[in-house]
């Protein structure tokens, strides 16, 4: 017996075997390949952060993290610092960046002049 004869008579046995339970051994049609993982607008986003070499991204107004998200979600692995002054949104934005240590999460609000006020 030759080597590449192995193949086929590794087949034979194993559906012969397996031919006692009715069943038989066949190879699958690869899959099919699936859509783009990212939206156009979210491989341009991409694409730029990383041509203009972009390390750290200042998320001002973040609300619930809607952006910074969608930064992790296209592979953006610079740093994201949000601000956010709201308490409800604010908690909701610090839950999500926890565990990430390049996404610091600031209860603060970003503007031209100085307030005392964040409500």
């Amino acid at each position: 017996m030759r080597i590449s004869e192995l193949p086929a008579l590794l087949k034979r046995l194993i559906n012969g075997t397996l031919g006692v339970a009715g069943l038989r051994l066949v190879r699958n049609a690869p899959p099919a390949p699936t859509a783009a993982p990212y939206s156009p607008a979210d491989a341009a986003l991409r694409q730029m952060l990383s041509q203009l070499g972009i390390t750290m991204v200042f998320d001002v107004g973040a609300h619930v993290s809607k952006y910074a998200g969608r930064l992790r979600h296209i592979r953006y692995r610079g740093t994201i610092i949000s601000f956010e002054p709201q308490a409800a949104a604010f908690a909701v934005l610090a839950n999500k960046a926890i565990g990430d240590t390049l996404w610091n999460a600031e209860q603060r609000a970003l503007g031209n002049r100085v307030s005392g006020n964040t409500s």
